[in-house]
């Protein structure tokens, strides 16, 4: 590495993590507050809305360095123009392509950064944190996924096999007890659905009481669950795309396909994840033709506004575009490197441009 890939190097990761860390202050503040409203749930406290914030940090992070990476380099390279540095680089022999070059190396290294962390800690502290918070906020419920899911909740213990769309199907099994902890009741229902007024309603509900020396035999269309089953709670045994690595995105749309099951869902999220890592030296590459142009001899307000500009629109585009793919059956590779690619050609068309 040279000593203008170093400066260059310098320049922006410093200016890129000194806007993620604003960015991340504000975020993990709005996301502890947010969690204000469940102190007191269960055995949710201050502390425990602090925690999880915490943890949420590294997802946060994972979702905004490419806008990070784009408002650094802006920044970094901006000072650099707006101090004649760049200037100095061109009388010397360095071409635009070179810098742009540079640029991209710095992306590659922030690329490599973002990409490790989304596979190996975010994932798996954003689980830890929503599982540690539903459970101290529904502390009086047992619970536990290991298998199929099975919940003691007052006098009764729930097995669900499978859950579907939001509510559970293949069969649902509840055994009632007394205070003694003696089998009072037996009943499996078809499957249980989530009500307008929040309760879990079993469905086709067969079951068998015991009262005394005899069994009496009861169907039912459906009933009501007690209070406390809140959807957030039986969600710790729901597929969550959104806390899974790339590598378990893979695997599980792999499954989904060999047993003839859609995995469309899970391709565009994993193909949207890896679009986004790529796209971060896009980011850096994309404000060099910015630094040479108009903003040469703008305040670092400008640039600053001009990324935020362009990171909106990169993040809602993203967003449009992962929605619609999946209504109307979009191919999610391209449908995901759609955003880069233009980007990309922004970025050429813009370098090739400077004179």
């Amino acid at each position: 590495m040279s000593i203008l890939d170093r400066y260059i190097l310098k320049s922006i990761t410093g200016a890129s993590f000194l806007v993620l860390g604003v960015l991340i202050a504000l975020t993990g503040f709005v996301e502890f507050l947010g969690e204000l409203d469940d102190v007191g749930k269960g055995s949710f406290g201050i502390w425990d809305a602090v925690s999880y914030a915490l943890l949420m940090l590294p997802s946060q992070i994972f979702d905004m360095m490419p806008v990070a990476a784009l408002m650094g380099s802006l920044m970094g390279l901006g000072r650099l123009a707006a101090q004649s540095e760049l200037t100095v680089m061109r009388a010397a022999g360095v071409s635009p392509w070179r810098l742009a070059l540079s640029a991209f190396g710095v992306g590659v290294i922030l690329t490599v950064f973002t990409g490790a962390l989304g596979e190996f800690i975010a994932p798996p502290l954003e689980d830890y944190g929503v599982a540690q918070k539903t459970i101290a906020k529904h502390s009086d419920v047992q619970f536990d996924n290991r298998q199929s899911v099975w919940i003691k909740h007052g006098g009764q213990i729930i097995n669900a096999r499978t859950r579907s769309d939001g509510n559970w199907q293949g069969g649902v099994f509840v055994f009632g007890f007394d205070q003694d902890r003696n089998l009072t009741s037996m009943g499996r229902a078809d499957g249980a659905s989530l009500s307008p007024d929040g309760r879990w309603h079993l469905d086709q509900l067969a079951e068998s009481r015991f009262d005394g020396g005899s069994v009496v035999a009861i169907r039912e269309d459906t009933r009501p669950l007690g209070p406390g089953l809140s959807p957030e709670l039986l969600d710790l045994s729901e597929v969550r795309p959104q806390v899974m690595s790339t590598r378990d995105l893979y695997s599980y749309a792999n499954y989904l396909r060999t047993n003839d099951l859609d995995a469309q869902r899970y391709d565009i999220i994993m193909w949207f994840r890896v679009a986004g890592v790529l796209s971060i030296f896009v980011m850096t590459t994309l404000a060099v033709p910015f630094v040479f142009g108009s903003l040469r001899s703008s305040g670092g307000g400008v640039r600053l506004l001009i990324g935020i500009m362009i990171g909106a629109i990169y993040f809602l585009a993203n967003r449009t575009l992962a929605s619609s793919g999946q209504v109307f059956d979009l191919n999610p590779i391209l449908v995901a490197s759609i955003p880069s690619l233009v980007l990309m050609l922004v970025t050429v068309i813009g370098i090739s441009r400077i004179r």
